[in-house]
């Protein structure tokens, strides 16, 4: 994936910044037809035709702005599949191999339904459930449902019912360390800066006075996060909120309003909702179609290899094959060290030998003499160094 994730990466950033620049250049081009056509109304008819003139050329140039936006962002598109094309190049070794799903649809049909449930289409998720024969399945789920309404109110740019939330849940979101409130509170700071004058003088702009008393009502609600410089975040946080209107320079703030700084909040608020309820951020199929594209390498090299030797790789119980997954994609819902009998912990996590046998790391400790000499499997008899063991993640 290291081939093709710097040409997405290029693609999400082009494709971010076209949202908002066509959008503005969208909004200019309409602004400057309703005003064309305000004047044109009030003009005699034989003084129309240098205007219309004029208006030709200002619509060709605000057109080839907004056409100049989109070949970038098709270009970038474009560079984008041509690196997936390259990487995982069409061929026997990638065709569909429907005998991988024999007996296995009810499983897959059910983490789509799920997906429905997550994203909030509840209706949706019935007429699937009804059609795919699903009788499990809660399309109900009245978390999810409002974590959908909360998300499309954020991507509207209305705020409000998000921090009201957040400030519901402020207890468990400090528990989790989780700055969510205050990223909105900025949000909203921010977007009164936005709405600023500059024609006008700092004192004399509402735009700007809201935005003061709005830092002053609610970033004061945050004292422990401006203690100290000594974390970058914090440091930022002291530095946003303004004494005084005539202190405040819109220019100064620019850099916080990055063009992917609410599609962060969105992925945030997301993570940080759904850790409270116990649950892993991304729905089971988005989980499954990450991990089945991180493995699809290491599945095509070993499909061509056991192609040779007439093996069915897919009638196997475990992969023969190691999958590199990130951290985040590591799951082990309970562990219970057979060596000490204690479940494990992040602080004592389940450390996985070579041999495949699981221990704690407490026990890893003890057996290898504090990670300095070589010992045996508490379960057979394969040698191991402390090293060899990899973290199993809960």
């Amino acid at each position: 994936m290291d081939a093709i994730s710097p040409e997405f990466d290029k693609f999400a950033e082009r494709h971010a910044k076209y949202l908002g620049d066509s959008a503005a250049d969208t909004d200019s081009l309409l602004d400057l037809l309703a005003s064309a056509r305000s004047t044109l109304a009030s003009t005699p008819a034989e003084d129309r035709k240098k205007h219309l003139v004029l208006l030709a050329a200002q619509v060709k140039s605000a057109t080839a702005r907004i056409i100049d936006d989109t070949k970038d962002v098709a270009n970038a598109l474009s560079k984008c599949g041509k690196a997936i094309d390259t990487k995982f190049a069409s061929s026997a070794e990638n065709e569909w191999q429907q005998d991988s799903f024999v007996g296995k649809q009810h499983i897959l049909h059910r983490l789509i339904g799920e997906h429905f449930v997550r994203e909030g289409h509840g209706a949706l998720a019935r007429k699937f459930q009804e059609e795919a024969g699903l009788d499990s399945l809660d399309t109900s789920d009245e978390h999810f449902q409002r974590l959908h309404h909360l998300i499309v109110a954020l991507r509207n740019r209305n705020l409000a019912p998000c921090i009201e939330w957040a400030q519901e849940h402020r207890f468990d979101l400090n528990r989790i360390d989780s700055d969510l409130e205050f990223q909105l509170h900025k949000l909203t700071f921010l977007q009164h800066l936005q709405q600023s004058d500059r024609t006008l003088p700092p004192s004399k702009d509402p735009h700007i006075i809201s935005a003061v008393a709005y830092a002053r009502e609610h970033f004061g609600d945050f004292p422990e996060r401006a203690k100290g410089n000594s974390n970058p975040t914090t440091s930022r946080r002291r530095r946003l909120v303004p004494p005084t209107a005539n202190s405040l320079d819109p220019h100064n703030y620019s850099r916080f309003a990055s063009a992917t700084q609410w599609t962060d909040v969105e992925r945030q608020f997301a993570r940080d909702f759904c850790s409270l309820l116990g649950l892993s951020p991304d729905s089971p199929l988005f989980t499954t179609i990450m991990v089945g594209t991180t493995a699809l390498p290491v599945l095509s090299r070993l499909f061509s290899k056991m192609k040779m030797t007439n093996a069915d790789w897919t009638a196997m119980y475990e992969l023969p094959v190691e999958v590199p997954l990130l951290p985040r994609h590591h799951f082990h819902s309970i562990f219970a060290c057979p060596v000490t009998r204690e479940q494990g912990t992040e602080q004592n996590p389940p450390m996985m030998l070579p041999c495949g046998h699981t221990i704690s790391n407490e026990s890893l400790k003890k057996l290898s003499r504090n990670l300095t000499a070589r010992f045996k499997c508490p379960y057979c008899p394969c040698d191991a160094v402390a090293s060899q063991a990899l973290r199993v993640h809960l």
